[in-house]
């Protein structure tokens, strides 16, 4: 059994202006880990900066592993499957943390042996060229919070509107995430969506902390400041997920905050496609209506049964 306690790993493609700084605030931390760097095929120099980065820092477990091209989701995939840590985090390459902060958060999560630590982001601005980054979250006192199960959490979160699905300002505990084989979808975009609500759904041990230890960079050029007809398409295809967590579920509670999920996910598609791709916007409500009834035909068939078997209970008394 390996007593690494966490494993931290980086996707990279295309990010050679950035990945020395977000190797360099992931050093130095004190504790067994190691930095497993996937190049998924980049073309810039960005491989070259990072085993340059490895000559340099020697006292530091860095693991380089390369593949070609697959995106972002088979990067952390392969991440995944080549840890060796109690936990695992990921880190986008074009990020980085405040590593005192993310030091205690990593020993507070370990320390509570939680499947899911939850921390904090600050979203940090890329001025332009001048190099200059803003820094544009206000900064909030919170309290840590108590050990809840992951469906526990989830209710509070879309209650409370206190916690998104991005994974890169949380840590999950390995052997969890591998027992119950949830892995990142291949070639989607919007993963952390449908992976941090499967998570929730099956996570026993879970842990607000409120340490903003995360500087997530929003520059003109990433992944989720572009949007084409694929990220709805995808978008779609986590709602589909979503549908059959729901109809899955017993809990009534849960299955309502999955019910409104999908109907947030569904306007945020038609807002957004109806005048740029007219065709697929229709196709889209189209499939939402179809979706939606069939979800009330099923509960009004299930209302039925219910009614049927407390009509032929009491009739048996």
């Amino acid at each position: 059994m390996s007593s690494l306690k966490l494993s931290i790993i980086i996707p990279v493609y295309n990010v050679e202006k950035y990945l020395e700084k977000c190797l360099g605030s992931l050093c130095n931390l004190g504790i067994e880990n190691e930095i497993i760097i996937i190049n998924d095929g980049t073309p810039d120099d960005s491989l070259e900066i990072a085993e340059n980065f490895r000559q340099a820092h020697r006292n530091e477990n860095i693991v380089i592993i390369s593949q070609e091209n697959q995106g972002l989701s088979e990067a952390r995939n392969r991440g995944l499957k080549a840890a060796k840590g109690e936990y695992v985090s990921f880190i986008d390459s074009d990020d980085f943390v405040d590593t005192e902060e993310y030091r205690t958060f990593i020993k507070e999560v370990i320390e509570d042996s939680v499947d899911i630590g939850i921390g904090r982001y600050k979203k940090i601005l890329e001025k332009g060229n001048e190099n200059r980054l803003e820094c544009v979250t206000e900064i909030r006192d919170y309290k840590r919070g108590e050990i809840k199960t992951g469906k526990e959490y989830l209710e509070k979160m879309y209650r409370e509107f206190m916690h998104g699905p991005e994974v890169w300002d949380d840590i999950f505990r390995r052997e969890f995430l591998l027992e119950n084989r949830i892995f990142f979808k291949k070639g989607r975009i919007h993963e952390d969506e449908i992976f941090t609500i499967e998570t929730m759904l099956k996570a026993s041990k879970v842990k607000f902390y409120g340490i903003y230890y995360y500087n997530y960079l929003q520059r003109g050029q990433s992944i989720m400041s572009t949007r084409s007809l694929k990220s709805y398409q995808d978008m779609e295809k986590n709602i589909n997920e979503i549908y059959s967590f729901m109809m899955e579920e017993k809990d009534e509670r849960i299955r309502k905050i999955l019910e409104e999920e999908i109907h947030r996910l569904y306007k945020i598609i038609i807002k957004h496609t109806e005048s740029r791709y007219k065709e697929e916007s229709r196709i889209f409500k189209k499939n939402y209506r179809k979706l939606t009834s069939g979800y009330k035909e099923n509960k009004l068939r299930k209302m039925f049964l219910r009614l049927g078997k407390s009509f032929r209970k009491r009739i048996k008394i």
